[in-house]
Formats: C-alpha cells, structure tokens, sequence
C-alpha cells in the first residue's frame, strides 16, 4: 500500500503539471466568453423565434382566408390581416439577417481581440466596451416620440379648469 506522502505527491504533481501547462493554451471559442457577443446571440434568437411565431400567424392567417366567402366582410378583413403579417414577417427577416451577421462580425472582432490581449498581455474582455455597448444599446431603443417622453403638465397651469376637458380617470 502506498504512503500518504506518495499518494499527495501522485495527486499534487499532475494537477501541477495541468495547470501550468493548461494555462498557456489559447482559447479555440474565446467570443463564447465575449458579453457582447453573448448579448447578441440572444437578440438573434429571440428575433428568430418571433419571425417563426408570425410566418406559423400568416400560414393561420392564408387557411382562414382559404375558406372564407367571396365578397365577404371577413375576407376583406382576412386580406388585411395577411397584409399587416407579411409586413411584420418583413421586418422581422431584416432584423434576423442584421442580428446574424452583426453577431458574426462580432465572433470575428472578439477573436481578434482576444488574440490581441493575449499577446500584449493585457485583461480580455475589456469591461468597458461592455458598458459602452449597453449605453448605445439604451440609446439606439428610446423611445422617439415626445409625447412619451415629455409629462403633459397642462393640468399645474393656473388656468386649467377640469370642467373644460375630458380627462380620463385613471
């Protein structure tokens, strides 16, 4: 039977041997760690996943159409129907491809930047870009439209009589 210093030193030595020697080998996925990337993929799977939910909505949409009347009211209302789907299908297939391909030329960025930092030393990922990247993300998706933005403060004016508007009660 083994002693206990020969046991911790089959155990110690290996692991020591791993772990200098795993520590030098690059990274074959290195965007897989990318928070950016990351974010991305998830953007894309999730537009995926609507643009699938709305073409099985227009397939509902073309077999109810199938089976109206002609010159009916439900069939004008079934052509309008398709015609508001396909236009979000369209939508939704632009922003699938933008999505994929910014996620690729993001995969492409990431391994070059971590090629980058791995020769030069430096810490990869770089936090910052990160916290760039969700300051543009906030940015790029605000809404547009003052009256969303803006309060209506109509109501603070001293000349403001509620008999003289409809407000609604909330």
């Amino acid at each position: 039977m083994l002693s206990k210093s020969k046991m911790y030193k089959l155990i110690v030595l290996p692991l020591c041997c791993f772990l200098f020697l795993g520590c030098e080998n690059e990274d074959p996925n290195p965007e897989l760690r990318d928070r950016i990337y990351l974010d991305l993929k998830q953007d894309y799977e999730a537009s995926k996943a609507a643009l699938e939910e709305f073409q099985g909505y227009f397939k509902e949409s073309q077999e109810k159409l199938d089976k109206t009347q002609p010159h009916s009211v439900e069939r004008v209302a079934t052509r309008r129907d398709i015609k508001k789907r396909r236009a979000q299908i369209r939508v939704f297939e632009k922003q699938t491809r933008y999505l994929r391909i910014r996620m690729e030329r993001r995969m492409y960025e990431s391994r070059k930047a971590y090629k980058l930092a791995r020769m030069n030393g430096t810490k990869w990922p770089d936090p910052e870009e990160f916290r760039f990247y969700i300051v543009n993300k906030k940015l790029v998706k605000a809404d547009l439209n003052w009256n969303n933005r803006v309060p209506k403060l109509f109501d603070k004016s001293s000349q403001y009589d509620p008999k003289d508007y409809k407000v609604a009660e909330e």
